[in-house]
């Protein structure tokens, strides 16, 4: 199946805080938010769609303070680590990344605190957790972009 690239584009827009969130995006392709709903699932079902999610504004609920952390994780120990990572609500992205001569860390957490000591507690609780001691804290220091894709190659 093919995906159609105006419900893609559609699917991409925010939805309201509404009873039928997705009859907004059905409307603008002229559907109603059954048929929305059933090129949803059709998409799932067909591995177009892997998941839904959301995006959350974490400063807005307080969480001001966030720190991307580089784990140095051993090669035996990587499914375990990532898997306490990925199960803590704290952590918002965990990746595996490649390493360098220069810089040996391959597992990266983007972990939300409300400030920046409750930022050290989570990420000293994970490193008792995984008996990771070798990371670094790269603290935000300023948000220059908080925006999602932006699927303007789709448009041509």
């Amino acid at each position: 199946m093919k995906p159609d690239k105006k419900f893609i584009l559609a699917l991409n827009r925010p939805l309201g805080i509404i009873k039928m969130p997705f009859s907004v995006p059905a409307k603008s392709l002229g559907w109603d938010e059954n048929k929305f709903l059933k090129v949803i699932r059709s998409y799932k079902n067909n591995g177009v769609i892997r998941r839904l999610g959301l995006i959350l504004a974490h400063r807005e609920v307080g969480l001001k303070s966030n720190v991307l952390v580089a784990w140095k994780v051993a090669e035996k120990s990587l499914e375990r680590a990532a898997n306490t990572f990925q199960k803590a609500g704290e952590v918002s992205h965990c990746y595996q990344r490649k390493t360098h001569a220069s810089w040996p860390y391959n597992i990266y957490t983007m972990i939300h605190g409300r400030s920046r000591q409750d930022c050290l507690r989570i990420v000293k609780r994970f490193s008792r957790m995984t008996g990771i001691k070798d990371y670094q804290e790269l603290f935000t220091l300023k948000e220059l972009k908080k925006t999602k894709a932006d699927l303007w190659m789709l448009t041509k």
